[in-house]
């Protein structure tokens, strides 16, 4: 809906510029359709990805053992949990179990900017970085070697008609 939308735009305007990015479109049959609305083929940038190796290991716990295991291999965490009391909670314990020189971040949405820059930098003794969901659709974290998630999420429902972010296991369709 929005292409058309944004096709019907650019022919009442030709001076309106839209790019669109995306990791799964198919830029070309997108460029092919918007291309009538301009005067000008839409032209299409290719920007090749990386692909990294996947190993699946399925966590009993928290992920927190998996995390010092990881940590003192000297890799670099992303941790996905579902809120910021558990951020703390993790970071906690954490605290307690990996080397001092490992750095760990808390990341979620209510932080500052300036807060959340600390997750993107790069640290000499690694770091770990304990997020929310917020970081799964907004931001690229450089040099992650070690991505854990709970596999436990927000979501909205209604329960005996009551709504709210319940807390429940979720798919990895879903994500």
């Amino acid at each position: 809906l929005l292409a058309a939308y944004i096709k019907r735009q650019v022919k009442i305007d030709p001076a309106i510029k839209v790019i669109i990015m995306s990791a799964t479109i198919k830029a070309q049959e997108v460029a092919d359709f918007m291309s009538d609305a301009t005067v000008n083929p839409v032209p299409v940038v290719h920007m090749p990805g990386m692909a990294h190796e996947v190993k699946e290991e399925i966590a009993i716990d928290d992920g927190i053992d998996e995390a010092v295991r990881y940590a003192e291999q000297g890799k670099n965490i992303l941790i996905f949990t579902i809120g910021q009391k558990q951020i703390q909670f993790a970071i906690d314990e954490l605290r307690l179990r990996v080397p001092e020189t490992v750095k760990i971040l808390p990341l979620y949405g209510e932080q500052t900017i300036e807060q959340q820059n600390k997750a993107l930098e790069s640290y000499e003794g690694g770091k770990i970085v304990v997020a929310t969901p917020v970081a799964q659709t907004s931001i690229t974290i450089p040099d992650i070697d070690v991505v854990i998630d709970s596999t436990y999420g927000r979501t909205n429902d209604n329960k005996k008609d009551v709504p709210g972010l319940y807390v429940q296991s979720i798919s990895v369709a879903t994500e």
